[in-house]
């Protein structure tokens, strides 16, 4: 992998990651392209170690925007969050098992007309989030049931394309969340399933004997990729916390609706 093509996957990784966009799809999407119109080597399976920096450059980008409120969730009288962020985290987890005993994922990344469905699954769950009433519910006031629909939301959220920033918003302001802790409990609830997905492919690697450092990966494209990842995160974190607030979340339905077209146009070319 050279350092363009890292550049452009951690660009990727950062407009994806947090934007309702779904940030596995568009990868796939993307190594898709590089794979089939440039000759390059795309996101290989053995390019763990670039995927999990990236995907950690994310989740630090989460962690300094949130950090007031992470602090916030381990002092006294707030320490029921996490208590709901673990429960809301048990649906992705159970799922994210059953998926990687079926080799599910694996599956779809042979094939990318699936990732276009999904796009298009996720384009009409922004819209339907558009009709959600205000009930005006803080995260503590939340409950445990409404805490597992939108852990549900990010479970559903394993299957490249369905974003899962998009998923968890949607069930969050439809269970009637105010719409910053809408935001502000989907990116507590993703930072652990950011590293926690990392981390249980390590393990599985590690498990089966299998080499984590892999000849493609460099370290220049390795920096690049972490740094383009990094600095764009914090910019979309920023962008999606306004567009919330501002009732334009919806707008990126569009978005997909021309990626997953886009999508199935390359494949058919």
């Amino acid at each position: 992998m050279s350092v363009i093509e890292a550049i452009i996957l951690g660009v990727v990784q950062g407009l994806t990651e947090f934007l309702p966009v779904s940030s596995s799809g568009h990868l796939q999407v993307v190594s898709f392209v590089m794979e089939k119109f440039f000759a390059g080597d795309g996101l290989a399976e053995g390019d763990l170690f670039f995927e999990l920096l990236v995907h950690l450059a994310s989740a630090i980008a989460a962690f300094i925007f949130f950090y007031r409120q992470i602090v916030s969730a381990f002092k006294k009288g707030n320490r029921r969050i996490l208590l709901l962020i673990v429960g809301a985290s048990i649906p992705a987890a159970v799922l994210g098992l059953v998926f990687k005993k079926l080799e599910i994922i694996d599956g779809i990344k042979g094939a990318p007309v699936i990732v276009a469905i999904c796009f298009f699954i996720t384009a009409a769950l922004l819209k339907i989030s558009d009709y959600a009433k205000d009930k005006d519910i803080g995260i503590k006031d939340a409950g445990w049931g409404k805490a597992l629909l939108i852990g549900v939301g990010q479970a559903v959220a394993l299957l490249p394309g369905i974003s899962r920033s998009g998923a968890t918003i949607s069930t969050g302001l439809l269970a009637g969340l105010k719409r910053r802790d809408a935001v502000v409990f989907s990116f507590l609830l993703g930072i652990p399933a950011i590293l926690g997905a990392n981390l249980v492919d390590i393990l599985l690697k590690l498990a089966k004997h299998e080499a984590i450092f892999t000849e493609k990966i460099a370290i220049a494209p390795a920096i690049a990729g972490f740094v383009a990842s990094l600095a764009v995160s914090l910019v979309c974190i920023k962008i999606l916390v306004v567009m919330v607030r501002r009732r334009m979340f919806s707008v990126f339905s569009w978005y997909l609706l021309a990626a997953g077209t886009a999508t199935i146009i390359l494949i058919l070319i």
